[in-house]
């Protein structure tokens, strides 16, 4: 082989791996999330869009709260990444509804908001709870959206929230 096919096939496989490895995705800072345009990396993009929880101390706390202080009748809400944290806490994975706010059925509910909701001002929602597709795919949707108006403060614990909506 010559030298000039060898760096052409090292550039074509660097070329490839940072695609595919979400080194591309994370340097673009790209929030996509809905569709693959361009692969991601759970390890370099995952805490900054939410697309996997990293739980903080009030995370915690407000969910172990939330699973010796709640009325059991009551179902409990929350984004993608706090269905997951309270799924370490309720034993009955009946207790979660799939994480729709503003579905009617569920006027009187608990609705966990997490510092990373705060601090980036989105909810994250599984397209596949939502509408049955999208395997694996996340939309972020705007805190300033949701209506909070009904939504009553019931536990605080730092940046971390627990709502109880009448």
């Amino acid at each position: 082989m010559n030298k000039l096919t060898i760096w052409l096939v090292a550039g074509v496989w660097l070329f490839y791996f940072a695609f595919t490895s979400g080194v591309v995705y994370e340097a673009t800072k790209s929030n996509v999330m809905d569709r693959l345009v361009v692969p991601f990396n759970l390890a370099l993009s995952g805490e900054r869009t939410g697309f996997v929880g990293i739980y903080t101390d009030d995370d915690i706390r407000c969910a172990e709260w939330l699973a010796a202080n709640r009325d059991r009748s009551i179902p409990i809400i929350g984004d993608y990444n706090v269905s997951h944290l309270m799924r370490s806490f309720v034993s009955d994975a009946n207790e979660m509804v799939p994480s729709i706010i503003d579905k009617p059925d569920y006027r009187q509910c608990y609705i966990i908001v997490r510092a990373w909701n705060f601090q980036h001002q989105e909810y994250i929602f599984s397209l596949r709870a939502m509408s049955g597709r999208g395997e694996g795919l996340r939309v972020g949707i705007p805190l300033s959206s949701i209506d909070m108006t009904s939504w009553c403060e019931i536990f605080r614990s730092g940046d971390s929230v627990v709502y109880l909506r009448r």
